[in-house]
């Protein structure tokens, strides 16, 4: 897995949707970046740390559930620097995630 990354804010308080100075590049939105550096970087309050737990008690659920492999997409206020531009902070993550799971009957051997 080739990972990127993360931008840093454009001027509108979002990330790029590329890298404007390579734009043909692997840095481009959806971003492959790794869970440990979406923490590091959006981790920064007690709120965004409080949404990040919840965050990884979903996909701990969601893994215990037998969804082990796929990607998620996130998106939203969660990732755009609300901070500075509104004066609030974040109120959620939006997650949305693709998984592919066996069919029951293939599950138990039929």
């Amino acid at each position: 897995m080739r990972t990127v990354e993360i931008p840093k804010w454009n001027a509108y308080g979002v990330l790029p949707p590329f890298n404007e100075e390579h734009p043909t590049s692997f840095e481009r939105s959806p971003y492959l970046v790794n869970l440990e550096d979406v923490i590091e970087r959006f981790g920064t309050s007690g709120k965004r740390k409080s949404l990040l737990e919840n965050f990884l008690r979903f996909r701990n659920r969601i893994h215990n559930a037998g969804l082990m492999s796929g990607f998620q997409w996130l998106n939203g206020s969660f990732l755009e620097n609300v901070d500075a531009n509104e004066h609030r902070e974040p109120d959620d993550i939006d997650v949305v995630t693709e998984s592919a799971v066996k069919p029951l009957a293939s599950a138990i051997g039929i």
